[in-house]
């Protein structure tokens, strides 16, 4: 009986490390890939709006936005950014759509209004890619 504990304690482990390194391992390590991509496309598109209020030409400026939101959307389970996340985009893409379409008379105002929205972005995505 003595021998067969330690056999038994043996076996239970490697069951349990070979359930860790083939189920849990894997789901682990696709979570980290995930929301280190979704930190690199956020930092990305954070830098890129940055850059929209110095433009003059608004041609791409909408469909790029699209894009990025498009690339932060996909990497959320269900295929779309929880609520707020969502919301906030939605509103970065009608603002610079409605530059595009030359709507705001005054470009002063938009550029605040636009920057309020891209630090709102900037709060919401840090809930999924911050650390601190």
């Amino acid at each position: 009986m003595e021998i067969w504990i330690p056999a038994v304690v043996a076996v239970v482990t490697l069951i349990i490390n070979i359930c860790f390194n083939f189920i849990i391992s894997p789901m682990i390590i696709r979570k980290y890939e995930v929301k280190t991509k979704l930190f690199d496309i956020c930092q990305e598109f954070l830098i890129y709006l940055t850059d929209v209020i110095s433009f003059d030409n608004f041609d791409h400026v909408p469909s790029t936005v699209r894009n990025y939101s498009l690339k932060i959307h996909v990497c959320f389970k269900v295929g779309e950014a929880p609520k707020q996340l969502k919301e906030v985009l939605e509103k970065l893409f009608q603002a610079v759509k409605e530059r595009h379409d030359n709507k705001c008379s005054d470009i002063k105002r938009w550029e605040k209004d636009f920057r309020d929205l891209v630090k709102e972005f900037r709060k919401q995505i840090s809930r999924y890619v911050g650390v601190f």
